[in-house]
């Protein structure tokens, strides 16, 4: 699904606002602020232009949000690769 064809519920705009409130990260608010632009029906390139982030990556975040829910946003869920090298 496209993030321009998904119609956002009331109850997930009061959602994402509450999280893009509660947020002290700003790169993790980035991703709420996006999803509600594209609530108000701003086009990806639009998003994109303002946030300056790719339309790759707003698809990323949708996609993610409707697959994983609105608290996958909420980190970066980072994991370090393992080394190659051990202490031996």
């Amino acid at each position: 699904m496209k993030i321009s064809e998904y119609t956002f519920s009331e109850s997930e705009i009061a959602m994402l606002e509450e999280y893009r409130d509660g947020q002290k990260d700003s790169r993790l608010k980035i991703r709420f602020i996006a999803l509600l632009t594209a609530a108000l029906k701003f086009s990806p390139g639009e998003i994109s232009a303002v946030l300056g982030k790719s339309v790759k990556t707003l698809e990323n975040w949708f996609n993610q949000y409707v697959s994983k829910g609105i608290e996958s946003l909420n980190s970066f869920d980072y994991k370090p690769k393992q080394p190659y090298l051990s202490i031996s």
